[in-house]
């Protein structure tokens, strides 16, 4: 009983540090992925976009700012 309730208390001193949990760090290539991986995320978090609509993938050369956003992302789409 005494074990039953050590355990009780240590697994309730983890629920604030869960419920605090950050969303990842989410980035869309294109803005139609990017409209898909927000509807998903809606609530959680809003994920980062590397191509504005006004920009081509086709004839693409990454500026700086944007290699820093997909160099700190945890996930790619």
């Amino acid at each position: 009983m005494k074990l039953l309730k050590a355990l009780t208390i240590f697994w309730l001193s983890f629920v604030p540090l869960i419920a605090r949990a950050e969303p990842s760090n989410v980035v869309a290539d294109i803005a139609p992925v990017h409209s898909l991986v927000a509807k998903i995320m809606q609530g959680v978090g809003e994920p980062a976009l590397v191509l504005d609509a006004t920009r081509s993938p086709h004839a693409l050369a990454l500026r700086p700012s944007d290699a820093r956003v997909l160099q700190s992302a945890d996930i790619v789409f």
